[in-house]
């Protein structure tokens, strides 16, 4: 991830960036969505009424870090990003129907392996369940990103 991180929008960008680079997700059909995009329940209805499967940004567990002192008078807080989350959920009904179908569970691991290598990204858990019929599989990634809205500079 690049150090120009500012937002919390700007890290879910930047995950979905790195998700999109994958050709899997193209091939297989699934949809990346960002949870923060101002038309969220749409953009999911709508992709789980086409195609039965949709992968969504969610945003990131923070931690409070502290204050960040990089000058006198300057007290900035900081922020540690302990999660990134993203959450697969399927329609087996409609998803197994297509050609080049993936299923929930094959898609977050897919999530996993392509988001370990990044910077300051590590593997966490895998979790699935089930709701209504649907299959709901998040994909929890620890993180040691630290950021500040107001200091640029402290990113890592």
């Amino acid at each position: 991830m690049e150090n120009t991180i500012t937002s919390i929008s700007d890290i879910q960008i930047a995950i979905k960036a790195a998700l999109e680079e994958n050709t899997y997700f193209a091939v297989h059909g699934v949809p990346i969505l960002i949870e923060n995009a101002k038309d969220i329940e749409f953009q999911i209805k709508s992709a789980m009424g086409s195609c039965g499967i949709v992968a969504t940004v969610s945003t990131p567990s923070l931690n409070y870090g502290g204050n960040y002192t990089h000058q006198a008078n300057d007290q900035s807080p900081y922020w540690e990003i302990s999660g990134l989350n993203v959450v697969v959920v399927e329609n087996p009904t409609l998803n197994r129907g297509r050609a080049n179908y993936a299923t929930a569970l094959d898609t977050a691991i897919q999530v996993a392996e392509t988001l370990n290598p990044l910077p300051n990204v590590g593997l966490g858990t895998i979790s699935q369940t089930t709701n209504g019929g649907l299959v709901v599989v998040t994909v929890n990634m620890k993180s040691n990103i630290v950021f500040s809205l107001e200091r640029e500079d402290i990113i890592n």
